[in-house]
């Protein structure tokens, strides 16, 4: 069995609802219960029609307080299958999304690298919602349907065998048909899907760099650009469409078959005696609902196809490589030396980033990793952090090896200050106390203050409570940056890697940041990236790094005597600093 066959898309996602089995048994029987209820309403009309025919009162009485009996039965059923349908889809999206992002932060980084961000934010979010609805209504769609056919043409037989046959040769055309068109069909969804994801990636790429665009002029040709790849997604879309009404329209002209089919050879059994007005009002009425399933498995299963399609779309996203949990040691209590030795990597498809280079970040000081672009040296912090494995080499925490220890109980000791600082959806509050759970008021606000923003919340119009971007918040970078600051204070950890952390800052505001880093995180093994040398004169030891290797390393005053790489690269002939 292929890993994405159809059959195999549809089992994992059942799986994946196995805590919903309840609802999905509840389900079947009340689609069981409303596929009975058609045979019921075709029975009814018989009777109606015979007692209308012969004229009898006490008949006609009884079959309509039946008739309001099974109504009122089959509109209860349908409110209440209804309703659980839609509270089961909406439960189990957010079951499966949130099981999709926690797999999705546990994949390795070499397997995401290959998505773009807005194809996994689509995945998340458009084909979990279409692939739920695929397994918890369209499926109970398609059950329904094939059960109220099976029970539709076992009345038929129970009526008129010869007559239930011609039914049955009309009933089997648009199954045929739809079995032709499907695989196709499969194909041309998921490419459709693609595209969309394509479109929107596009659009999410515009928008983050709309300063870019901007300033190179490039609205026109982005507009362009967007207007072909849109193009591309209605090219398929148009092809889906042609299958699509085909098959929706289809059933209007096996109905009409079968109607014609029913009085022509109907009326005659009833001239000759062989059937009676009601068992030829009943067939044809029943032949009718018949067509509506027939039309709905098609229109259904098309949609059901398309809701598996997204299916494939999450499980190859689930079944990327997770990151190896390393060991179960939770490594010492105690701050420890962190030994980087003969350590190589190189990121998938790419020449080797780092080569051979070997340091220790002692405990409690300050290390900076200063060089050109390209050097290496957020690839050494994305190391540290845990987010690849080295391709040779080890890095230990004092005599443990990374690899043997806990990768969450690592991470709990990091504190990590990005180039970009990330702001989540929410409150000023909520972004700083993300550093520790459960964090009280008092340890947000002894977190802000030493990052020295606590009087800037004060000034908002709702402090602490103003959410970002809103309330007519806007911060400056400086700002952003400190509440990040913040959120690390508040994690208490045992290594601050702060990567570029002043590249958008100028100088003023550069040295402050950078004096009061140092200051807050006193006694914590600190690791400053930055290719600026105003931010790392100050560290206790720096690094050089160029090319993936390590070219020197010292305190600033030994580097500028040594007059080595360093010295060449930052300092002129005159000693003036050039960067």
């Amino acid at each position: 069995m292929e890993i994405f066959s159809t059959s195999n898309v549809f089992i994992r996602l059942l799986k994946m609802g196995k805590r919903y089995l309840i609802w999905y048994i509840t389900l079947c029987l009340l689609t069981l219960i409303l596929a009975l209820l058609s045979v019921a309403t075709a029975e009814m009309f018989n009777r109606l029609a015979n007692a209308a025919v012969d004229k009898n009162m006490s008949l006609l009485i009884n079959t309509v307080f039946l008739a309001i009996g099974i109504l009122s039965v089959n509109l209860i059923v349908a409110i209440f299958k209804k309703t659980l349908s839609e509270q089961l889809t909406l439960r189990s999206t957010l079951y499966m999304q949130s099981n999709v992002v926690e797999n999705t932060l546990n994949t390795k980084m070499a397997d995401l690298d290959k998505y773009h961000t807005g194809d996994i934010i689509n995945r998340i979010t458009d084909s979990v919602r279409e692939a739920q609805s695929g397994v918890n209504i369209k499926s109970q769609e398609v059950l329904g349907n094939v059960l109220q056919i099976i029970f539709l043409l076992s009345y038929f037989s129970f009526i008129h065998i010869p007559l239930t046959i011609g039914a049955l040769v009309l009933a089997v055309i648009l199954p045929m048909l739809i079995n032709f068109v499907s695989k196709p069909m499969r194909g041309l969804y998921e490419s459709r899907q693609n595209a969309i994801t394509e479109k929107e990636s596009f659009i999410q790429d515009v928008i983050q760099g709309a300063e870019v665009v901007r300033s190179y002029s490039l609205t026109e040709r982005m507009k362009q650009v967007l207007e072909s790849k849109y193009n591309q997604y209605l090219n398929y879309h148009f092809k889906v469409q042609k299958y699509e009404v085909a098959l929706f329209r289809s059933h209007t002209l096996i109905w009409l078959l079968g109607i014609l089919y029913v009085f022509g050879y109907g009326g005659y059994l009833v001239s000759i005696n062989q059937l009676n007005v009601g068992d030829v009002v009943a067939f044809a009425i029943s032949f009718e609902r018949l067509a509506f399933p027939l039309a709905g498995l098609a229109g259904v299963w098309a949609k059901f196809q398309n809701s598996l399609a997204h299916g494939r779309r999450i499980f190859e996203l689930l079944d990327l490589s997770k990151e190896q949990k390393l060991g179960k040691k939770n490594g010492p209590i105690q701050i420890e030396d962190i030994h980087i030795d003969n350590v190589y990597f190189s990121y998938p498809q790419s020449q080797l980033s780092l080569k051979g280079i070997s340091m220790t970040l002692q405990k409690g000081k300050s290390t900076a990793l200063i060089g050109p672009s390209g050097s290496g040296k957020s690839t050494l912090a994305n190391l540290l952090l845990a987010l690849y494995k080295p391709d040779n080499g080890k890095i230990y925490y004092g005599i443990h090896d990374l690899q043997d220890m806990d990768i969450a109980n690592w991470r709990s000791r990091i504190a990590y200050i990005p180039q970009d600082p990330v702001m989540f959806t929410g409150s000023i509050f909520e972004n700083i106390a993300i550093g520790k759970e459960g964090a009280t008021w008092e340890e947000v606000i002894t977190a802000a203050t030493a990052a020295q923003i606590h009087n800037s919340i004060r000034n908002t119009s709702k402090q602490y409570d103003s959410v970002i971007g809103e309330d007519g918040l806007q911060l400056s970078g400086g700002e952003i940056q400190r509440i990040t600051i913040a959120r690390a204070f508040l994690s208490n950890p045992d290594i601050v890697i702060l990567d570029e952390p002043t590249s958008s800052l100028d100088t003023t505001n550069e040295r402050l940041i950078v004096e009061q880093l140092l200051e807050i995180f006193k006694g914590k093994t600190i690791l400053i990236i930055s290719h600026r040398l105003a931010t790392i004169q100050n560290a206790d030891q720096i690094v050089f790094m160029e090319d993936g290797y390590v070219i020197e390393s010292g305190n600033h005053k030994d580097l500028v005597q040594k007059k080595g790489e360093f010295y060449r690269m930052y300092y002129d002939d005159s000693k003036e600093e050039v960067i």
